[in-house]
């Protein structure tokens, strides 16, 4: 796939949506339940949903290497299983999971995820550390990994991811 400059940025690739489709268009519509709200939206296109402006950059960085590096390879895979074709499957498998993989740390729940593991095993390190080592802090909270912003923990999970 070519490099290209993406402002609506998803985070559930467009070709999974599609295979909720119910029609074949050239403008591919599901239905969604909304949670927050306890409503469903009907008729929701495809290319609006599930996806924030620049969610991952603003120089696409990401955003192309998720398009050329894990969904492309992904979507082959996909569409042949959506075909009952699993012939190749075996072969593709690695692929397939880096999808699955990435796919689990593109959600912000997923970033939240990879930080609370991140802090919980670094947070003993540092006790057994403090304990080993007679140090006199007490908070070790002050030494909890946090992001500098969204867009910074967004990079890390796509990185993670591969």
């Amino acid at each position: 796939m070519a490099n290209q400059n993406t402002k609506n940025q998803h985070y559930v690739p467009q070709f999974l949506l599609e295979g909720f489709c119910s029609d074949n268009t050239d403008r591919p519509k599901i239905n969604i339940f909304d949670v927050a709200r306890n409503l469903v939206r009907q008729n929701q296109s495809v290319r609006e949903v599930f996806s924030q402006n620049y969610f991952y950059d603003k120089d696409n960085e990401i955003e192309n290497h998720l398009s050329s590096q894990i969904e492309g390879p992904a979507s082959e895979i996909i569409k042949n299983i959506r075909r009952c074709n699993f012939n190749a499957l075996g072969e593709f498998k690695a692929e397939l999971i880096k999808f699955m993989c990435c796919q689990n740390y593109r959600t912000i729940e997923g970033g939240e995820d990879a930080l609370n593991f991140i802090n919980v095993h670094f947070y003993q390190m540092f006790s057994d550390f403090k304990r080993l080592n007679n140090l006199g802090v007490n908070d070790q909270e002050i030494f909890q990994v946090r992001p500098k912003d969204r867009e910074s923990m967004s990079y890390f999970n796509a990185e993670r991811a591969l």
